[in-house]
């Protein structure tokens, strides 16, 4: 290899072994014999001397030229750049460190750049946060071995609730695996590809610089096609480094969505709609910006809708026709309106979990039910339905309301209620004692500005965030109704949402990594996580993240000195409470040492003295501690388990 090496130095190529080339240089020089029969050289004469010509022959001339300019990390970044990704959330490692200096050089030219995480879950969270409030595409990446290993509980969250992710993993170089090499994890190592398969859309591995172009197209496609999620790519450090040419095609152009106005089932079931005598409509997560047009539809039948627990931040809670949220952290009302049949469930874009449905209540599956969704996948939990409709929801929502302009003359109006629906009500308290979590989120309603973002950890903060946050959204219903419906498809995202939680596999400490995603995501507004003391305790290192970046994030712990949520359900169940104790803990000071400025509230009086506006305009993170009433049971809202 001395000699190869020696080559690729003086043609200035990177010093990396390679396998997959044979290179056969062919030198002519032709000044030797010259300089001999003039007498000014010998066979001896010193050898650097010499001047070496490489003879390009006809053939080879004709041959294809690639002209290598940036590394495979660098191509991997420029791609990126084109789908408009501007952060990479990651740990770095010796596996990796190609790619962390693909994004340094990537940022000097203002493009795609690094957002350093604590914990390689968070690094994932993050992603996550980014790609529900921007609608595209989250990127995290992590070292090979335990850097692997630490993603898979922020991929399986992604898995779970459908979020369109890219995951880059390094690995040792291709020519160690299976020859001891450290933190091997190839097929021959701790197996990352086998570990990832079950939780991600797309699982492979680089082992040639020509598969990058096949290879990363086909992970894009696959996070972003229905169903979304996240695709993972592992690749080796030395073929990182590797110089490659540009793809052929640039990657945007694998995106283009097609919209669909006619599909086959609609004739049917806008037949059911003009036969039926009331209807309720659903609104799932999965409408995304097409939960607009659903609502429309609601308005233009004069019918109540209701929303499932993660679909609340899509629409705005002070609707008059907005009856309630079904399933976990749910609403009395949206019950009774369901329990009491109406002829028709038209539920769009909603998955069948067991958090969507309170439990698998019959009073929502049954045979009245209609699924409209763009995934064949959501239809299998609903063998009982009456219709299931495939197709893009927001071109199924508006060819039925261009259908449906008829049966709107005919429909009587509904009452419409004056107050927001789902408003936080409270006992009376007295000033010294703990907060109720209620009154969090009615502060929350009231001060909170229409572009706020709240981001609700797993458990109760979820439960609370649902039944009580009532936030302004920008769109009113009005304009809802009156609104030309754009002519594009609706992406399958959570977009735009004013309330993000994740009810599906649902990792305690996701809110804090999310929220640092959105909030670094965000151009304007204030973003607010709302947060157990025992998720935080498990990811509150990323709060130096926020620091680190300078974030509007508003972090509020629910400090109840407990991992609430099991102490509630065991009670539920009649059992004894067993290890739910949390020790007591001064987050408030714990965030000062990071830089943080933080208000630590320990009753009723110390809350109302919170300066709300100020905080919610601050351009820096901020924690407050808030004590809350452990006695207070929170609104779960599922059958028995």
């Amino acid at each position: 290899m001395g000699a190869f090496s020696t080559l690729r130095k003086y043609w200035g190529l990177p010093l990396v072994e390679t396998r997959q080339y044979c290179i056969v240089i062919f030198f002519h020089y032709t000044g030797i014999a010259e300089e001999r029969r003039a007498g000014r050289t010998s066979p001896s004469a010193n050898k650097k001397e010499r001047k070496m010509v490489p003879t390009v022959t006809a053939a080879q001339a004709r041959m294809p030229q690639v002209v290598a300019t940036e590394s495979l990390a660098d191509r991997i970044v420029s791609g990126l750049s084109e789908l408009g990704v501007e952060y990479v959330f990651g740990v770095p490692g010796a596996a990796i460190d190609p790619l962390f200096h693909a994004l340094a050089r990537s940022e000097e030219k203002g493009g795609p750049r690094a957002v350093l995480a604590r914990h390689e879950a968070g690094a994932v969270f993050m992603a996550d946060g980014y790609a529900r409030e921007t609608g595209r595409l989250g990127v995290a990446c992590a070292t090979t071995g335990p850097g692997i290993t630490n993603l898979i509980t922020g991929v399986a969250c992604a898995y779970a609730n459908e979020i369109p992710l890219l995951v880059i993993s390094g690995q040792p170089a291709l020519a160690l695996h299976g020859r001891g090499a450290f933190q091997d994890s190839s097929c021959a190592g701790i197996d990352a590809i086998a570990m990832l398969r079950p939780c991600t859309r797309y699982d492979t591995m680089v082992t040639h610089p020509d598969q990058l172009e096949s290879k990363l197209k086909a992970a894009i496609l696959r996070a972003q096609q229905s169903p979304r999620g996240p695709a993972h790519i592992s690749i080796p450090v030395d073929l990182l480094r590797q110089p490659v040419s540009s793809l052929a095609q640039p990657l945007p152009a694998l995106l283009g969505a097609r919209s669909v106005d006619a599909l086959p089932g609609l004739d049917r079931l806008l037949e059911e709609i003009r036969a039926a005598a009331s209807v309720v409509w659903i609104i799932g997560s999965g409408c995304g910006r097409a939960a607009e047009s659903v609502v429309a539809l609601a308005e233009a039948t004069a019918s109540p809708f209701i929303t499932a627990p993660n679909a609340k931040g899509l629409i705005d809670p002070r609707h008059p026709l907005f009856a309630g949220v079904f399933g976990f952290g749910g609403h009395a009302e949206a019950t009774r309106l369901l329990e009491h049949g109406p002829d028709l469930l038209l539920a769009f874009g909603t998955r069948l979990t067991e958090w969507n449905t309170g439990g698998g209540s019959r009073a929502l599956l049954n045979e009245r039910l209609v699924l409209v969704d763009d995934c064949e996948e959501h239809f299998l939990h609903a063998p009982m339905a009456r219709l299931q409709v495939k197709g893009d929801i927001g071109a199924v929502a508006r060819t039925m309301r261009r259908a449906l302009g008829e049966v709107v003359r005919e429909r009587s109006a509904v009452a419409r209620r004056s107050a927001a629906f789902g408003e936080a009500t409270d006992h009376p308290r007295d000033s010294g004692d703990p907060v109720g979590h209620a009154e969090v989120c009615a502060a929350l309603s009231q001060h909170c500005p229409p572009g706020a973002r709240v981001v609700a950890d797993a458990g109760t903060a979820t439960a609370w965030a649902v039944h009580c946050l009532s936030i302004r959204n920008r769109r009113s219903p009005l304009r809802l109704a009156s609104a030309e419906p754009s002519s594009q498809p609706e992406r399958r995202t959570r977009h735009r949402s004013w309330l993000q939680v994740t009810t599906d596999f649902s990792p305690m400490g996701w809110a804090i990594g999310a929220s640092i995603g959105m909030a670094r995501a965000r151009q304007d507004g204030p973003v607010i996580c709302l947060t157990g003391d025992g998720s935080y305790l498990l990811s509150s290192q990323e709060l130096s993240v926020a620091r680190s970046e300078n974030l509007p994030l508003i972090l509020i712990v629910l400090n109840d000195a407990a991992y609430g949520m099991v102490r509630h359900l065991q009670r539920r169940a009649g059992l004894p409470e067993t290890a739910v104790a949390l020790p007591p803990v001064d987050f408030a000071m714990q965030a000062r040492s990071l830089g943080i400025e933080a208000f630590r509230v320990r009753d009723r009086l110390s809350f109302h003295g919170l300066p709300w506006p100020e905080l919610l305009s601050r351009h820096q993170p901020t924690l407050v501690d808030i004590h809350v009433d452990p006695e207070e049971a929170p609104p779960i809202n599922l059958g028995a388990r």
